[in-house]
């Protein structure tokens, strides 16, 4: 790839992204519909049933949840790989809300690369957990808050700095033209950091923006689910788009290795 992944700039990468998305703006809520209405669902039915059902239920019905909800993700995933990978005149675009060979393909993919962020993930917290224990700071880690104001992000970004790289694979499930393993392999070692930056870069609109959503709308929590899972799907739709413009750049638009430039 003659170090083509040296000179990604996760700058431009995120800009791309949000551009495609103000761009085609009304494709991308058209493609985001079905995902975004289950999501709107599950926000305002989950909270009912949580005061009213056991515990035990609830650790049942999370998995299944979020089993469908990233089933629902796919057509407007891949979709939109290919939008910004081919562009909406290639004929094999198929920008449509659909499910085909490609989808399950990139369904596959998907799971088994969340499943190595949730091992990566429970590592961290047996790690942290032991760290605690010798040191007499379980409270400490226990604490609600600090929980899910500290603990829980720094894991996820932890496994997501682990595991980033290998995503771009996706895009080139989504327009049916898998790439080597080898070729994926020397494309993650070069674009890793790259990668990392430019998925945190795209998610900084979506956390400013959603923290004054719920600032604004906390008196109206049924307008603060709304407007928080559009933004959720538009910080999707962000990083999927630095992921196809990785992929442009790194390998070109029709997989084979030569280097693209964003569109």
């Amino acid at each position: 790839m003659n170090g083509a992944g040296d000179r990604l700039s996760p700058l431009a990468l995120a800009r791309a992204a949000w551009l495609d998305l103000a761009r085609d703006f009304a494709l991308y809520a058209w493609l985001a519909a079905p995902p975004f209405a289950w999501a709107v669902a599950i926000a305002i039915a989950l909270p009912e049933f949580a005061r009213a059902a056991p515990d035990s239920w609830l650790l049942l019905l999370w998995p299944m949840l979020a089993g469908v909800t990233l089933v629902l993700l796919m057509p407007t995933a891949t979709a939109w790989h290919r939008l910004v990978l081919l562009g909406r005149d290639d004929p094999h675009a198929r920008l449509r809300y659909a499910f085909g060979r490609e989808e399950w393909l990139y369904f596959r993919q998907t799971a088994g690369l969340l499943a190595l962020m949730l091992l990566i993930g429970g590592a961290c917290g047996v790690l942290l957990a032991f760290g605690a224990f010798l040191t007499g700071n379980l409270e400490t880690i226990s604490d609600p808050e600090i929980s899910r104001g500290v603990i829980q992000p720094a894991v996820v970004l932890i496994a997501l700095a682990l595991v980033a790289p290998r995503f771009l694979g996706l895009p080139a499930a989504a327009a049916g033209r898998p790439i080597a393993r080898e070729a994926l392999r020397a494309a993650a070692r070069h674009a890793h950091l790259p990668i990392v930056l430019a998925l945190l870069i795209a998610y900084v609109p979506y956390a400013v923006a959603e923290r004054i959503a719920n600032a604004a709308l906390q008196a109206f929590p049924l307008a603060a689910s709304l407007v928080v899972e559009a933004l959720k799907m538009l910080a999707i739709g962000a990083s999927l788009g630095v992921l196809s413009h990785a992929h442009l750049r790194l390998f070109g638009a029709d997989g084979a290795g030569r280097p693209g430039e964003p569109r």
